[in-house]
């Protein structure tokens, strides 16, 4: 199970392990969200030793605890929370302390930012969302966000891309999602990666760190879990030069530079 961002990755994955193609691995692979992702390793009774996903937020490794189930995490690639608005918007970049203001209401229009005298929608994902985790754990860094309202609300990323690049008042709004899911899976020629701290997220500027909202995929594996489990087997060939090669094949940031294969 995991993120949907995490997708094509075991997709990718399947096909390598079983020779299969595209439409078999879209057919076999499901992955549940990541707060489900870890609501499932993390119930005993269901059969779940290994998700693909985002951090954890704190309440997810405690309702693990609490049903006797230790986590472990290992790394397995690179990736940033992204902050998104729309391009018909003249900002292009904001600072750290600037999209935190806006976050708490402190700044409200964009004209405070070097835009146009219209009204923010700030947009924030569900508590337990994969990216809210990280929105709090990055961005907001110990403070806390307004609460939003009804219509900034959304449940899902590729509501929330679809708000900021062709809804009604697009051009006012702001967001944040997964840098590999704007880029490589559910992007819009609308839709604009925005530089923070005139630092504009890419492969380069997330494999350096040099972006400032740079975070990992997991593998997270139940920890009791035997040393000549399967599982661990296919997370140790992730970290392998030939897995981060599919890695990187798939469109993500490798832990490590890794060399196109016939090199």
């Amino acid at each position: 199970d995991g993120s949907t961002a995490t997708i094509p990755l075991s997709k990718a994955l399947f096909m390598h392990f079983t020779g299969l193609g595209a439409g078999e691995a879209a057919q076999q692979v499901q992955h549940n969200t990541t707060s489900e992702a870890y609501n499932r390793i993390g119930e005993r009774e269901i059969d779940i030793n290994l998700i693909f996903v985002t951090p954890p937020s704190a309440d997810e490794i405690d309702m693990a605890r609490i049903n006797d189930v230790e986590l472990e995490l290992v790394p397995i690639a690179k990736d940033a929370l992204v902050i998104i608005n729309n391009r018909e918007n003249p900002v292009e970049s904001l600072t750290q302390e600037q999209i935190r203001a806006i976050y708490r209401n402190d700044i409200t229009n964009w004209q405070e930012v070097g835009g146009e005298n219209t009204e923010i929608l700030a947009y924030q994902r569900s508590l337990y969302s994969g990216s809210q985790t990280l929105f709090l754990q990055l961005v907001m860094d110990g403070s806390e966000p307004a609460q939003p309202d009804t219509e900034t609300l959304v449940g899902t990323m590729d509501y929330l891309v679809d708000a900021i690049s062709s809804y009604k008042n697009a051009r006012n709004a702001l967001g944040y999602s997964m840098y590999y899911y704007v880029n490589g899976m559910y992007g819009s020629e609308m839709l604009r990666i925005m530089a923070v701290d005139g630092i504009t997220p890419g492969k380069h500027t997330i494999s350096s760190d040099m972006y400032p909202y740079c975070t990992y995929y997991y593998a997270v594996l139940r920890a009791d879990l035997p040393d000549d489990a399967p599982e661990r087997a296919l997370v140790a060939f992730v970290l392998s030069e030939e897995g981060q090669r599919t890695v990187s094949d798939s469109g993500y940031v490798p832990l490590y530079p890794v060399e196109d294969e016939g090199k």
